[in-house]
């Protein structure tokens, strides 16, 4: 990686510590010194997190999406630098931002697998199989275990591979765990076995906004909206999806 050197005429003084110096530092000195080691992503990702940066300096408003997005460009960045390490204190700091918008989730939020049926023995009822683990697993991802709230999941997959419920809960721990490709992968399934399963089509619209992936996400979030017209967070992405396409956009244009 090149070295930055102030010269006489340089106004930016000492950046070592500080966040907005640096960034300016990159951006201004981005032909002299980066753009040999970097790519247009990275330097997309610089003009975000300034922007980010000078909102937060401004005490503009940010929602959990805004800080999930942020955090995700602020990891990416650090790992194209080869700050491994504070890249995975930015990770950990994700998992605990989702762990809060999920805090108040409950099993009656999602529907029921269609396979799932609810026997009667003896006067006294009980969830079949893969409901359990489905709820096993919920209630270990809600106490931040994902491991096991994964082990769960699969298990009740194989027990019930036509569940959509269950694909669609281990997409969501995925998506816990920033692993929001698998996370994909598994919405993939549930919107397959049921196709109008609008919270499958918001939440892997999520998942395609965290990836950058903003033409799918309006897509998803088109979608779950009109399964679901009262899902006001959905409406609420959707906006963010379309102004942040619009934006990388605007940012690649005035790069070439």
């Amino acid at each position: 990686m090149g070295r930055y050197v102030p010269n006489d005429v340089d106004t930016s003084g000492d950046v070592a510590g500080d966040v907005s110096l640096m960034l300016k530092v990159m951006a201004t000195g981005w032909n002299e010194v980066f753009r040999d080691h970097l790519g247009p992503i990275e330097r997309s990702l610089v003009s975000e997190i300034r922007e980010t940066r000078n909102r937060w300096a401004h005490q503009e408003p940010f929602d959990d999406d805004d800080l999930d997005r942020a955090l995700d460009s602020i990891g990416r960045l650090l790992m194209a630098v080869n700050a491994g390490a504070e890249a995975e204190r930015v990770h950990e700091a994700k998992h605990r931002l989702r762990r809060k918008r999920y805090a108040t989730e409950t099993p009656a939020t999602y529907p029921q697998s269609p396979t799932a049926a609810v026997h009667h023995a003896a006067g006294v009822k009980a969830v079949d199989k893969t409901d359990s683990l489905i709820q096993r697993g919920i209630a270990n991802r809600q106490e931040g275990d994902f491991e096991k709230a994964i082990a769960d999941f699969e298990e009740a997959i194989a027990a019930n591979r036509e569940s959509a419920h269950a694909w669609y809960q281990r997409a969501l721990t995925w998506g816990h765990m920033g692993e929001y490709q698998r996370s994909i992968n598994d919405f993939n399934r549930a919107i397959a076995l049921n196709r109008d399963y609008a919270e499958a089509y918001a939440d892997r619209g999520y998942a395609q906004f965290c990836l950058g992936d903003y033409t799918s996400a309006v897509s998803d979030f088109e979608s779950a909206i009109h399964l679901n017209p009262d899902d006001n967070l959905a409406r609420a992405n959707l906006d963010k999806a379309r102004r942040r396409g619009k934006e990388v956009r605007e940012a690649q244009s005035r790069l070439r």
